[in-house]
This record gives C-alpha cells, sequence and structure tokens, in this order.
C-alpha cells in the first residue's frame, strides 16, 4: 500500500463517521514531510501521519496533540492501522484523552 491509498482510506473513514475532517501536506525538521490531520467535533484532534509510518505499509504509528490548540504540547503516540484509525479516534473522544489545560477550556 503506499502513501497515497493509506491517506485517501484514513480520510474516507474518518470523513464516513466524523463531520469535519481536513487533511493537509506539510513538512518539519522533526518528521519531514507529513500529513495534518484535523478532526472537528465538540473537541479537536490535530494528528501528524509522517510519510515515512504510512509509505508502504499496513500498520503504522500517528501522534496526536494533547492540546490541539498548542502545537508545544505533549504529542501522544499511537499505533494504528486503517481499518481501526476511527475506533482509536473515538477513544480519544470519548474517554478525553486530552491534557487537563485543553479539557479546561
Amino acid at each position: 500500500m503506499d502513501i497515497r491509498y493509506n491517506i485517501n482510506r484514513i480520510h474516507s473513514l474518518l470523513s464516513d463517521k466524523f463531520t469535519d475532517v481536513k487533511i493537509c501536506e506539510k513538512e518539519s525538521l522533526k518528521f519531514g514531510k507529513f500529513f495534518e490531520i484535523v478532526v472537528n467535533e465538540s473537541r479537536t484532534i490535530k494528528m501528524i501521519i509522517p510519510f515515512r509510518n504510512i509509505d508502504g505499509k499496513s500498520k503504522y504509528s500517528f501522534y496526536y496533540f494533547s492540546d490541539p490548540t498548542n502545537e508545544n504540547s505533549e504529542l501522544v503516540e499511537r499505533n494504528s492501522d486503517n481499518e481501526n484509525v476511527v475506533s482509536i479516534v473515538e477513544d480519544i473522544f470519548n474517554n478525553n484523552r486530552f491534557s487537563e489545560n485543553y479539557l479546561k477550556s
């Protein structure tokens, strides 16, 4: 599975479950080229999936900000595949797996 197939599948699955899903390509020294995925519901999840993590792989690691309003907040690593990424995002939302500062805001 190549990068485009994986990211399109992730986008499709997330869009089927959530109403506001945005994906854009970015680049940083830490991750190189990566996809930033933002899912807005009652709260927001901002995820990072480096290209190298999904290039030709069926299982991959992604990261999300514990406080999506602060890019200096802790990055939480999660392991997934395309078919269970939705359940992981639901788990983050349903169990408020965010920093205390974000939950208080």
